[in-house]
């Protein structure tokens, strides 16, 4: 009767209904508050992926690795070709540290979705973060007398003599081979040491320690400010253009109307609407393209 079908249509709009909460919970960066509503809808519609894979990532925003990694198992046991859950999977395994299983289940969600990009760009974070990245730095503090006359020599300016590193290894290496994946890099070490506790720093056997004043030219601001000001342009580039993740901000809504998905990180590109066919649409300039694209994906052959 049309009542039974009410009554069984009515768990999956309750659904619905918490995932679009928890949507707009994501977007305020309340990631208790979005899990909450991701648990409530996985729970009501069991078998949508998801509602499990924006559990999942509202879960590794708590940094609660173990039961994120188990929200994409649950896809997999019912998907189990699914290339999310792998990608997801992969990316949480990533901010985990734990590189090799993250670059198993990338590998099989590369061999899922061989045109995603996104597997590429990670099982790469893998290879320059993993075993070899993951042993100390044996030249650490043994190269000191060495760098200690190069910053003596750009006048104790350490961004003038951070400068003339990443040039040099620009000019000489492969480090910039993937330019995003460079800065991630640079950016994970900058942090490393800027938010280390200072009473768990190793010091120099000897002591010896002394004041270096730290002090920035004119022109090194200048060129520190142009190089803000180019990277904002390049960013609203990005999002004006649609040239890729770098160019849209995790929170950002579907264009499309009636649809609430939001972009919560390079998954987001490739996931499917439940408001409209086609991958949701996170800058204007897409709009026409989404739905090419999805014509082209389900033309009869």
């Amino acid at each position: 009767s049309v009542v039974r079908a009410f009554e069984r249509q009515k768990p999956s709009r309750m659904a619905e209904e918490a995932f679009a909460a928890g949507n707009q919970e994501f977007v305020k960066e309340n990631w208790k508050g979005a899990l909450d509503f991701f648990s409530k809808a996985a729970d009501l519609d069991n078998h949508k992926a998801e509602y499990h894979l924006h559990k999942a990532a509202a879960l590794m925003k708590l940094n609660n690795f173990e039961s994120a990694i188990a929200c994409c198992e649950k896809v997999l046991s019912f998907e189990p070709s699914n290339p999310k859950a792998f990608l997801r999977k992969g990316m949480i395994l990533v901010q985990k540290g734990d590189f090799e299983l993250a670059r198993q289940a990338l590998t099989d969600g590369q061999k899922a979705d061989p045109t995603n990009k996104s597997f590429g760009t990670w099982l790469a974070k893998c290879k320059s973060e993993g075993p070899a990245a993951a042993v100390a730095n044996p030249q650490l503090r043994m190269c000191d007398e060495t760098l200690t006359s190069l910053l003596e020599l750009h006048g104790n300016q350490g961004y003038a003599l951070a400068e003339t590193v990443i040039e040099f290894l620009h000019r000489k290496g492969d480090f910039f081979k993937s330019p995003a994946l460079a800065v991630d890099m640079i950016t994970s070490l900058a942090r490393r040491y800027a938010e280390a506790d200072s009473d768990n720093v190793s010091r120099p056997a000897g002591g010896g320690m002394r004041t270096l004043t730290m002090t920035m030219s004119a022109s090194a601001k200048a060129a520190l400010d142009k190089a803000l000001k180019d990277r904002e342009a390049a960013l609203a580039e990005g999002a004006a253009s649609g040239g890729g993740p770098a160019g849209i901000k995790p929170g950002t809504q579907c264009k499309l109307n009636g649809c609430s998905v939001v972009y919560c990180d390079e998954g987001s590109l490739t996931q499917e609407s439940l408001h409209h066919p086609g991958a949701p649409v996170f800058h204007e300039g897409a709009r026409f393209l989404s739905h090419l694209s999805y014509a082209h994906r389900t033309a009869p052959s």
